[in-house]
């Protein structure tokens, strides 16, 4: 959302001068790698036909807010095309200072039900995978090195 094309230019560049000033200065690093992700997507209303109603986007005012509080639609395109970054991104480039691709939910892969992205985010078991991908290389953590 904040680094889509959108926001070179319009209101809501306008309205956002400082985001707007980054995204001119770090644009290349997306549109130069990963031009996909914004492919069809000259707008923010583009960008929102992907996953909001469409009789909610027609509102002149207010699509934003109303479309974070419906439920979402999903034809599979922003997930394949976050899938396909996530695959791509070397993450020594960044482009925005918290990578925010807003993308609103993943699919779970057997029950086909939306996951919001905070569960993906859980770090309650990150010692234990520290743990096993140091034991996959041969190295010894304790708590002094992890």
């Amino acid at each position: 959302y904040r680094m889509g094309p959108w926001m070179g230019e319009g209101d809501l560049a306008r309205r956002m001068p400082m985001v707007a000033k980054n995204y001119h200065k770090s644009k290349h690093r997306v549109m130069d790698h990963y031009s996909y992700l914004y492919e069809d997507m000259a707008t923010l209303k583009d960008y929102y036909r992907y996953f909001c109603r469409k009789e909610t986007i027609r509102r002149a005012r207010g699509f934003v807010s109303a479309c974070s509080k419906e439920p979402h639609i999903h034809n599979g395109t922003l997930v394949q095309r976050f899938e396909r970054f996530v695959n791509d991104y070397n993450g020594l480039d960044p482009f925005d200072v918290h990578l925010n691709l807003q993308v609103p939910s993943l699919l779970d892969g057997q029950t086909g039900e939306p996951l919001p992205i905070s569960i993906l985010h859980n770090a309650s078991e990150a010692e234990k995978g520290w743990q096993e991908i140091a034991y996959g290389v041969g190295v010894e953590l304790d708590a002094t090195n992890l």
